[in-house]
């Protein structure tokens, strides 16, 4: 009998341990997931895609936000797959030391080792070293291959084909002299991979990477084959969401042609930081962190970019892996893996530059701290505090009169970037046009003045940038921008061109996206828009030849070989780096 009440008596206690342990893991996983959710939902812009974040081997949150198919309503779950663009690098990567440590490639040796018909004298200076490492000075794609975007992009070609589009242009400079970005560089390590195993990228890649980690959700892009659970990617439109063009998996070989889930991305990275896998020996996995010899904190390895951050007074190194975005069209990807710690964060996308991945790094910043806070490292992040400051300096702003305002209001310009300072209705906004990865993209910003010559930019860096006007002696102010108080540079302002035939720009534009035709019309040295999105008698200012400046964005002129115009290009917030084109009717 006592036997039977002790037996009884330790069953109840291992059940109650049992409910217990399980019901504190439920809350834990529900107080993170109202977290995570409460910071996704408070962004400026919806996030779109799939988030996931684990520690050693356990996945702490993954979960997709947003539709994976706008058109059927399918949402973004866990197990949506997406286009991984250049996180694909570190693949291929691997693949190059794989097939090192077999003997069949010498990282020492030059590209025309491997590829002896290259038809470029550098072909005997760059090596596998310098690609993996971008030393090569090969420049990016868009860069080295003109008219890229909408054309090559679009067609299939052979490795001759591609090859020669590029292979005449000069390097941006000596090989090993410094870290250019290129995927241009990889699209070579991937031709150089097939020549010396005699076999497709694809069958690489699946033999040596995703059979052993059990990457089942993992594929090679190739346009045709049809994989199940894949997100439909997007773009930002005037109109919200639309389609994208599709680059051909041919022009993308070992450098962005990956299609992945966070899950297999999380056991890919998994087998980065420890022993006894079957993917690298020890020696050729110390190999692919081994950083070159440089004093910055940010270095590139063969594996990609890392960066080495001390914590613990000082006394510890947190070596961070996965500083990069892969972008595609449609598509966006983060993976990073905090190495010593065993701690890693995914965040996929199918919005092609989305603003909370591409733009900022907050969302990564608010993943690390929590990952952080779960190690013992790092201190709750309130995802409120920026929206609170704001509520804050809105309450104590400083009200311009309108002449003032009317005085200020107007572009201003500096090396790369194009301002422009506007007032609507009680607030007051900037806009600006900067370039970014080669491409031009605006912003706009909502600034408080805190006084009769000074604006504060309303940020996640509130109260650091400032925005001041001075006189610049022709009664239009210049304008200063001092960073935490301190001075960083002055904008002139733009005084409108008059030497721009508005005559000539003058007619009728017809955007496909949204399937309607705009009246511009030339008047007083200035050009107006009828109805232009939803707004009339909008004003085109012509700041220099084929550049305007409106409310909306700006308007880059396009013509045709012949000098004539075939339409022309806005660029406007929301709409990312390849903005919208009208054409010319």
């Amino acid at each position: 009998m006592l036997a039977k009440t002790m037996y009884l008596y330790f069953t109840y206690l291992i059940l109650f341990h049992i409910v217990c342990n399980s019901s504190i893991c439920n809350a834990q996983t529900t107080s993170l997931s109202a977290r995570i959710d409460k910071y996704v939902h408070s962004l400026e812009e919806p996030f779109t895609g799939t988030i996931l974040l684990a520690i050693e081997d356990s996945i702490l949150f993954n979960k997709g936000y947003g539709q994976a198919n706008i058109a059927y309503g399918i949402p973004n779950t866990a197990n949506t797959k997406y286009l991984i663009g250049s996180t694909t690098k570190p693949f291929t990567s691997i693949l190059v030391l794989k097939l090192a440590e077999q003997g069949l490639i010498d990282l020492n040796a030059t590209i025309d080792t491997y590829l002896p018909d290259y038809p470029n004298e550098y072909a005997s200076k760059v090596t596998v070293h310098h690609l993996l490492l971008h030393q090569s000075g090969i420049p990016h794609h868009y860069v080295a291959i003109d008219k890229y975007f909408g054309n090559v992009d679009q067609v299939d070609h052979t490795r001759e084909e591609y090859i020669a589009l590029f292979a005449h242009v000069p390097l941006l400079h000596e090989p090993g002299a410094q870290t250019t970005y290129t995927s241009l560089g990889y699209y070579l390590l991937g031709v150089i991979l097939e020549v010396v195993s005699n076999k497709s990228y694809a069958e690489l890649v699946d033999e040596y990477i995703f059979k052993p980690l059990e990457m089942r959700n993992s594929h090679v892009e190739n346009n045709l084959t049809v994989f199940d659970s894949v997100a439909t990617g997007y773009k930002k439109g005037l109109s919200g969401y639309t389609r994208t063009n599709s680059e051909r998996g041919s022009n993308t070989l070992g450098a962005g042609d990956i299609i992945s889930t966070t899950e297999d991305l999380y056991h890919f990275q998994r087998i980065l930081n420890r022993g006894g896998d079957d993917i690298l020996s020890e020696e050729y996995k110390r190999l692919l962190f081994q950083p070159p010899d440089s004093p910055d904190n940010v270095v590139y390895t063969y594996a990609g970019p890392i960066e080495r951050r001390p914590y613990n007074n000082g006394i510890d190194t947190l070596t961070t892996y996965g500083l990069g975005t892969g972008s595609s069209y449609g598509f966006q990807s983060r993976m990073t893996n905090f190495m010593e710690k065993n701690a890693y964060y995914v965040v996929l996308s199918n919005i092609q530059f989305d603003n909370t991945m591409s733009m900022s790094d907050d969302m990564y910043d608010f993943l690390a701290n929590i990952l952080m806070e779960k190690l013992g490292l790092a201190q709750e992040v309130d995802p409120d505090t920026t929206s609170t400051n704001k509520q804050q300096v809105m309450s104590d702003n400083f009200h311009l009169d309108k002449g003032t305002m009317d005085r200020y209001a107007g572009y201003y310009s500096r090396d790369d970037k194009v301002y422009s300072i506007y007032g609507e209705g009680d607030k007051y906004y900037r806009l600006m046009l900067y370039n970014k990865w080669g491409f031009d993209f605006a912003e706009t910003k909502e600034v408080v003045p805190v006084n009769d010559s000074e604006f504060v930019f309303l940020s996640d860096d509130l109260q650091q940038l400032h925005y001041r006007f001075t006189s610049s002696g022709d009664d239009k102010p210049a304008l200063s921008l001092f960073w935490e108080n301190e001075f960083y540079a002055t904008t002139a302002h733009i005084v409108p061109s008059s030497e721009v035939d508005l005559n000539e720009i003058a007619g009728l534009y017809y955007s496909p996206e949204l399937q309607k035709t705009y009246k511009f019309t030339s008047k007083e040295s200035l050009l107006y828009a009828t109805e232009f999105l939803n707004e009339d008698n909008v004003v085109m200012t012509p700041l220099r030849k084929d550049f305007f400046g409106c409310k909306s964005g700006f308007l880059f002129i396009q013509r045709n070989e012949d000098n004539s115009i075939c339409g022309f290009k806005l660029v406007a917030p929301n709409l990312g780096l390849f903005g919208s084109d009208f054409l010319r009717k």
